[in-house]
């Protein structure tokens, strides 16, 4: 084995000899098992009154509840979202705790206020639909007219009327996306925020620096092992939403249009599309986190204050927007992590102009979040090897 070879390994036991470490990695685990568990918990009661007076209650447990929405969705798959349908939903439904419709009117009641459902039809629906997106979704972000082309004719590529298709896990998956996105944050957060800090408080640097393989080869090995923990923290987290919901929901309707998940999407893609560009954001984002936590780490020389800054930013990002007025600063708000990684970030239709077309906010993100992570990477390494002469 040549020497960054063992230098790595030798990083890694280090990392992964860390007490915090393993707590750390231990407690997010355990609570993406229970999250993705907690419904079997939850116990439902419903009191009906039919038309003679007589109440009856209906209690389901949360797995109950489960096959229950699955058996209603599985018997809608395929219907088209219609004048047929609309008259279905009009006629009323048995008494029961669970709609038999439940999927198809989280669809058209996203899109109509109130009474609007007794007298639309297909036609006004869609109208409605395309209205919406127009004046809430492209016209209220002050998009430029190419912009606004673009959008436009997306939608216009969308088919309709919609056909619903099964694919409940699919949208469990968009839901937990958030989620993932913060748990990976946090392992990154504490797990990487000393892996340089170490080394100054414990003033083993500069014997460090002073070794023959102490200064690029070293820093290198401890970036690959830094990004690669990034990626793994985001491949475990999304490996384990994915084998509790397939398991639970199973895989069907990777193709289903992503307006039965988030209607009024202007994205022209499946559910299972967008699925996979969180999966895919949520990498690069852990990728781009660690860069960022090592460069702290070694320009601050504190864990603590590494980790205060992310979890800083972190908080922020959820609590905090920028006016969409100040264009260039909110756009670049929303291009942050823990804001791209969010299914509510597919209704984001600003665009960054490129020679010959626009990019959105994922795909520039995908070449955004490399260059910045090589750029943090590069910055740390030029602080690392500069520390030995003004160090101490």
């Amino acid at each position: 084995m040549n020497h960054f070879g063992i230098l790595v390994k030798y990083e890694w036991k280090k990392l992964l000899q860390k007490k915090i470490v393993w707590v750390t990695v231990l407690v997010i685990v355990a609570l993406q098992i229970i999250s993705n568990l907690a419904f079997l918990t939850e116990t439902i009661t419903n009191t009906f009154t039919d038309d003679e007076g007589n109440v009856t209650q209906e209690t389901l447990t949360g797995y109950e509840r489960l096959l229950l929405e699955k058996e209603n969705a599985k018997k809608l798959d395929g219907t088209w979202i219609d004048d047929t349908i609309l008259a279905a939903l009009r006629t009323g439904v048995p008494s029961s705790s669970i709609n038999p419709y439940q999927e198809i009117y989280a669809v058209t009641h996203s899109i109509l206020d109130g009474n609007e459902i007794y007298d639309a039809d297909t036609d006004y629906l869609y109208a409605v639909w395309r209205n919406n997106i127009d004046q809430y979704i492209l016209s209220g972000n002050g998009l430029t007219e190419g912009e606004m082309n673009v959008w436009h004719a997306k939608v216009e590529t969308i088919e309709t009327p919609f056909t619903y298709e099964y694919c409940l896990g699919w949208k469990e998956i968009l839901t937990q996306a958030l989620t993932n996105g913060i748990l990976v944050l946090m392992l990154v957060a504490v797990c990487l925020a000393d892996v340089f800090a170490g080394e100054h408080r414990l003033k083993t640097d500069q014997m460090i620096l002073c070794m023959k393989n102490g200064r690029n080869m070293l820093y290198h090995a401890k970036a690959l092992v830094g990004v690669l923990f990034g990626v793994g923290c985001a491949v475990i987290l999304y490996g384990i939403s994915f084998a509790f919901i397939f398991y639970f929901y199973g895989t069907e309707g990777f193709d289903a249009i992503l307006q039965l998940a988030i209607v009024h999407a202007p994205f022209a893609i499946s559910i299972g599309e967008a699925a996979m560009i969180l999966f895919g954001i949520t990498i690069l984002s852990g990728i781009l986190e660690s860069a960022f936590a090592m460069y702290l780490s070694e320009y601050l020389g504190n864990g603590v204050a590494v980790m205060a800054i992310l979890v800083g930013i972190m908080l922020l990002t959820q609590f905090i927007g920028v006016p969409e007025e100040w264009r260039v600063l909110s756009q670049g708000w929303n291009l942050l992590p823990t804001n791209l990684i969010a299914a509510w970030a597919f209704t984001d239709v600003w665009l960054v102009a490129i020679p010959g077309g626009y990019l959105t906010n994922f795909q520039f993100a995908a070449i955004l979040y490399p260059v910045l992570a090589i750029f943090f990477l590069w910055a740390g390494r030029k602080k690392y090897k500069h520390f030995q002469v003004t160090g101490r």
